[in-house]
């Protein structure tokens, strides 16, 4: 695996949505935070405004949200990923810009801006990440809200590397590789995959995590109020030992527009 440096992982993130486009919705599109309880909260929290999906990939969340009703863009670097969204939302119901969360190519306010799926790691710099959060809070609309989905981890991850098989079929193979540096706070990850179609296959990629209470103070720092802390979709509330948090900020209802 790539030593992990910065420069390094800002180079694996890059390429993220060229390597994951094809297998995205396959690989990930089960899992809990895509069911319709995810929908249903951030519909109730966006109201009647306008929502962006910073982060969008190939818009598992953002196409439900406009066929639903809601005006809603996605913004995604990958174009390979957009193709995907494009693909299947052959009505065009949602809008899909193709452009850097960091600083987001959008006109206007935004009721709801958020960022799901660990997407806000996918930014290999704490840089990158205070002003991608500082971006939203300046397309919030007064009272609007911003909702980051991230998981939490280990306080007790040590340095260096963790193999863990994910799949291990008759016709399939997913062997996971993770090289942590606790101190850049930046996994690196190599999914080895090998099936009975296909030479075997790496789809690396790169994340910074951050800690609750660190999103929470760059999102202050940004004029944002945290207001609650779930552990999943269904409002069940978050603690210092939840594994996952939806963070949920609110931008201040007197500022102006």
């Amino acid at each position: 695996m790539t030593s992990i440096n910065e420069l390094s992982a800002a180079a694996v993130a890059a390429g993220y949505g060229d390597h994951f486009a094809d297998v995205y919705d396959e690989w990930y599109g089960g899992q809990d935070m895509a069911t319709e309880d995810a929908i249903e909260m951030l519909s109730a929290y966006a109201g009647v405004g306008r929502i962006l999906e910073l982060g969008a990939g190939t818009g598992r969340l953002t196409i439900p949200l406009a066929r639903k009703g809601h005006d809603i863009t996605g913004v995604d670097i990958s174009e390979a990923m957009l193709a995907e969204f494009a693909r299947k939302d052959p009505e065009g119901l949602a809008h899909r810009v193709c452009g850097n969360m960091t600083e987001p190519p959008v006109d206007g306010v935004f009721g709801l801006i958020f960022i799901a799926f660990n997407t806000l790691f996918c930014l290999t710099s704490r840089d990158e990440q205070k002003r991608c959060i500082a971006s939203a809070a300046g397309l919030l609309a007064p009272g609007g809200r911003f909702v980051v989905d991230v998981f939490v981890p280990s306080r007790t991850m040590r340095p260096g590397l963790r193999t863990t098989v994910l799949e291990d079929g008759q016709d399939r193979t997913r062997v996971q590789l993770v090289k942590h540096d606790p101190h850049l706070q930046l996994l690196f990850v190599d999914l080895l995959v090998a099936d009975t179609t296909n030479p075997p296959r790496i789809y690396p990629k790169a994340a910074r995590y951050m800690f609750p209470e660190q999103i929470a103070d760059v999102a202050e720092a940004a004029g944002l109020r945290l207001t609650d802390r779930f552990l999943d979709w269904h409002g069940n509330p978050a603690d210092d030992s939840s594994p996952r948090n939806i963070l949920i900020f609110e931008a201040d209802a007197s500022a102006a527009s």
